[in-house]
């Protein structure tokens, strides 16, 4: 049974998933383009520079540290592949094809799954430079006004990676359920002559 009817309250599923598609295909190049443009050696300084004076990182960025180059690939593969499976997806919703939008599902949940470890680490990055540095000098300037819309901002993004998720499965069971009833309505049509 699908989750919702709507894409975005006023959009069909089809061409909502086709948005999606597209948005997410936008930013997974915008994304794989600033990897690349940025390099492994940029980022490697910009870690190196935020872990130094963290004592409460050190476990996180050994893991990090010692898997960087694994990281890094990973990420531009994941960012590939996330392309690769939005246009699946359009493809998907514009030929009424629920197979070409399973892969952007699993994927979507694979993303979501293996984001609560950065989300987790980001938190307490924040919460230390907030309130728990033991001097002024490494004290961030972070309201508590400021981290209550960075939290907020985080969790409507998740909540909308779960919405875009939710709005693609319920594409397939749409489409599903329309085969379904041309189906019988071809075999009651057939048995009538």
């Amino acid at each position: 049974m699908p989750c919702v009817y709507k894409c975005c309250l006023w959009f069909s599923l089809r061409l909502g998933n086709i948005l999606i598609a597209v948005f997410s295909t936008v930013k997974s190049l915008i994304l794989i383009g600033l990897l690349l443009t940025i390099g492994r050696d940029k980022l490697w300084t910009i870690l190196r520079a935020i872990s130094t004076n963290l004592e409460f990182t050190k476990e996180n960025t050994e893991f990090i540290t010692n898997k960087f180059d694994s990281i890094y690939t990973f990420a531009i593969i994941f960012y590939l592949l996330n392309c690769i499976t939005s246009v699946m997806l359009g493809f998907g919703a514009y030929l009424y094809n629920r197979c070409l939008c399973f892969p952007f599902i699993i994927l979507q949940i694979i993303y979501f799954i293996l984001g609560f470890y950065p989300f987790a680490i980001f938190f307490r990055y924040l919460t230390f430079l907030a309130f728990e540095s033991v001097d002024d000098e490494h004290r961030a300037k972070l309201s508590l006004p400021a981290m209550i819309a960075i939290v907020t901002t985080v969790y409507l993004y998740v909540a909308f990676v779960l919405y875009i998720t939710a709005c693609s499965y319920s594409f397939t069971e749409v489409v599903r359920i329309l085969k379904k009833q041309v189906e019988e309505g071809t075999a009651r049509s057939t048995n009538c002559f």
